[in-house]
Protein backbone atom coordinates (compact mmCIF):
# COMPACT_ATOMS: atom_id res chain seq x y z
CA UNK A 1 0.00 0.00 0.00
CA UNK A 2 1.46 3.34 -1.05
CA UNK A 3 1.57 6.78 0.48
CA UNK A 4 -1.53 7.88 -1.44
CA UNK A 5 -3.56 4.98 -0.05
CA UNK A 6 -2.29 5.68 3.46
CA UNK A 7 -3.21 9.38 3.18
CA UNK A 8 -6.59 9.01 1.49
CA UNK A 9 -8.02 5.83 2.99
CA UNK A 10 -11.14 6.03 5.07
CA UNK A 11 -10.84 2.39 6.13
CA UNK A 12 -10.00 1.54 9.72
CA UNK A 13 -7.97 -1.38 8.35
CA UNK A 14 -5.49 1.00 6.70
CA UNK A 15 -3.00 2.76 8.96
CA UNK A 16 -3.69 6.46 8.43
CA UNK A 17 -0.81 8.67 7.34
CA UNK A 18 -1.01 12.03 9.09
CA UNK A 19 -0.45 14.42 6.21
CA UNK A 20 0.64 17.29 8.43
CA UNK A 21 3.08 15.19 10.45
CA UNK A 22 4.45 13.52 7.32
CA UNK A 23 5.03 16.93 5.71
CA UNK A 24 6.83 18.20 8.80
CA UNK A 25 8.98 15.07 8.85
CA UNK A 26 9.93 15.65 5.21
CA UNK A 27 10.89 19.25 5.97
CA UNK A 28 13.00 18.09 8.90
CA UNK A 29 14.52 15.36 6.73
CA UNK A 30 15.60 17.99 4.19
CA UNK A 31 17.13 20.04 7.02
CA UNK A 32 19.06 17.01 8.28
CA UNK A 33 17.19 16.83 11.60
CA UNK A 34 15.41 13.55 10.79
CA UNK A 35 16.92 10.61 8.94
CA UNK A 36 15.22 8.59 6.24
CA UNK A 37 15.31 5.59 8.58
CA UNK A 38 13.64 7.56 11.38
CA UNK A 39 10.86 8.66 9.02
CA UNK A 40 10.34 5.10 7.79
CA UNK A 41 10.12 3.78 11.35
CA UNK A 42 7.95 6.61 12.68
CA UNK A 43 5.33 6.18 9.96
CA UNK A 44 5.71 2.38 9.77
CA UNK A 45 6.19 2.58 6.02
CA UNK A 46 5.98 -0.62 4.02
CA UNK A 47 8.11 -1.37 0.96
CA UNK A 48 5.84 0.46 -1.49
CA UNK A 49 5.75 3.55 0.72
CA UNK A 50 9.53 3.48 1.10
CA UNK A 51 9.94 3.31 -2.68
CA UNK A 52 7.65 6.32 -3.05
CA UNK A 53 9.44 8.20 -0.28
CA UNK A 54 12.75 7.51 -2.03
CA UNK A 55 11.27 8.74 -5.33
CA UNK A 56 10.11 11.97 -3.64
CA UNK A 57 13.57 12.46 -2.13
CA UNK A 58 15.27 11.72 -5.47
CA UNK A 59 13.05 14.22 -7.27
CA UNK A 60 13.65 16.80 -4.54
CA UNK A 61 17.40 16.43 -5.00
CA UNK A 62 17.10 17.25 -8.73
CA UNK A 63 15.55 20.64 -7.94
CA UNK A 64 17.48 23.87 -7.58
CA UNK A 65 17.94 25.14 -4.05
CA UNK A 66 15.49 27.93 -4.82
CA UNK A 67 12.74 25.47 -5.83
CA UNK A 68 13.13 22.97 -3.01
CA UNK A 69 11.07 24.79 -0.33
CA UNK A 70 8.18 25.18 -2.77
CA UNK A 71 8.26 21.47 -3.56
CA UNK A 72 8.03 20.58 0.13
CA UNK A 73 4.95 22.81 0.40
CA UNK A 74 3.58 21.25 -2.77
CA UNK A 75 3.91 17.80 -1.17
CA UNK A 76 1.90 18.99 1.82
CA UNK A 77 -0.78 20.57 -0.36
CA UNK A 78 -1.05 17.60 -2.73
CA UNK A 79 -1.38 15.07 0.08
CA UNK A 80 -4.03 17.24 1.76
CA UNK A 81 -5.99 17.28 -1.49
CA UNK A 82 -5.57 13.51 -1.82
CA UNK A 83 -6.76 13.06 1.76
CA UNK A 84 -9.85 15.16 0.99
CA UNK A 85 -10.58 13.19 -2.19
CA UNK A 86 -9.72 15.94 -4.69
CA UNK A 87 -6.69 14.11 -6.09
CA UNK A 88 -6.64 10.50 -7.17
CA UNK A 89 -3.39 8.54 -7.18
CA UNK A 90 -2.51 9.45 -10.77
CA UNK A 91 -2.97 13.17 -10.11
CA UNK A 92 -0.85 12.97 -6.95
CA UNK A 93 1.96 11.24 -8.85
CA UNK A 94 1.70 13.81 -11.66
CA UNK A 95 1.83 16.80 -9.32
CA UNK A 96 4.69 15.44 -7.21
CA UNK A 97 6.74 14.02 -10.07
CA UNK A 98 7.25 10.49 -8.73
CA UNK A 99 5.93 7.09 -9.64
Amino acid sequence: MGLYERASSRSEDVPKLSVHTFSVALRELTRGNVTREQAIAAFELDTECVLELDAIIAYYLTLTLANRPDYIMQIHDAFLLAEAGFYNRDKLVEVLGFG
